[in-house]
């Protein structure tokens, strides 16, 4: 279940804490943790521990203290590249209080794989060692307990999950309705991964209707009281702004560059992009190049805020098109 941290933000040694917690949990790789969130972190990491980088490379510690042994180790890169990737991060962030960017990497972690997840060990009708978890948005099966799963059910793919003694049974919603059966060593634990479902999927059915989260409203409120106070925004304001969204129009593509996005990388561009529109709307009088601009980043979140980014998949198709229409539309203002 996904908690608001900024509700409790207030209890700063609370959150340091808990801070402490995650980030070591992540480091050791008890938590499984995808390269390129990792780099994320360990900027944010960088700015709560030290504080706004001055220049490139300053301050970074060794990076076996930043990222988990497995990224290093995976990926063809030096250490002085890991470096770089999460020094120009950190530099983003030399803005960010301290706080805040506990409360971000908290928030950001969240997102990743087995994060507050219970992994449940099983096996197969032909005794193939596995394990299962349960989350907010479906059914997660592993081969191996420390790695991302390699099969993902949404729960609005399951159609039934069942219970008899030892053996559990899901039935899948679409035809040809596929049945996977599972054995565990105790009957208690069939009966909590029963209600684990019941709970999860209810949840996720409430959130599929539309019901807007209390972080969200707080930030609709602030954003509200924001726009009775409009202005005329300088040039200058109007040209940042502008490299603002060519940034995140550029940044999009990148996110297919896995197969499957990270969750945290569209919240931020979401939040980066609703941002810009608040301050788009603080200008008065409106101008052409305001109304070209809001267009653009409309096009952003529009795009974001589709479907498919609530479920975790592959979706790199979805950028030809994407782009396709971004370029049609600019070429209309």
């Amino acid at each position: 279940m996904s908690v608001d941290y900024k509700g409790i933000a207030g209890n700063e040694d609370l959150m340091k804490r808990l801070f402490n917690k995650v980030y070591s949990a992540i480091i050791s790789e008890k938590i499984f943790c995808p390269p390129e969130t990792a780099v994320y972190l360990a900027a944010y990491a960088c700015q709560a521990k030290f504080g706004p980088a001055q220049a490139l490379r300053n301050p970074v510690p060794p990076v076996k203290e930043l990222l988990p042994k497995s990224t290093i180790d995976n990926h063809n890169l030096t250490i002085t590249e890991w470096e770089n990737r999460i020094s120009n991060w950190h530099l983003k962030l030399r803005d960010t209080p301290f706080l805040d960017a506990i409360v971000e990497y908290l928030d950001i972690a969240q997102d990743v794989e087995l994060y507050g997840a219970s992994i449940f060990e099983v096996e197969t009708a032909s005794q193939v060692r596995k394990w299962i978890s349960l989350d907010a948005v479906g059914l997660n099966i592993y081969d191996s307990k420390r790695k991302p799963p390699t099969t993902r059910h949404v729960w609005s793919d399951i159609a039934s999950f069942t219970a008899w003694d030892e053996k559990i049974e899901i039935v899948m919603a679409h035809e040809p309705k596929q049945v996977i059966e599972f054995f565990v060593m105790h009957p208690q634990t069939s009966n909590l991964l029963v209600n684990l479902f019941q709970g999860s999927k209810e949840l996720y059915s409430r959130r599929r209707k539309g019901e807007i989260s209390s972080k969200y409203l707080r930030r609709s409120e602030s954003n509200s009281s924001m726009r009775m106070r409009p202005h005329k925004l300088a040039q200058k304001e109007l040209t940042k702004l502008e490299q603002q969204i060519t940034e995140l129009e550029l940044e999009l593509p990148r996110q297919a560059t896995g197969f499957e996005y990270a969750a945290w990388q569209v919240k931020d561009q979401l939040r980066q992009a609703r941002g810009i529109e608040v301050k788009l709307s603080l200008n008065a009088p409106s101008t052409e190049e305001t109304r070209r601009l809001q267009h653009r980043v409309a096009q952003i979140r529009v795009f974001l805020e589709q479907d498919i980014f609530k479920e975790k998949g592959n979706f790199a198709f979805f950028f030809s098109n994407f782009l396709t229409v971004t370029t049609k539309s600019a070429k209309l203002v």
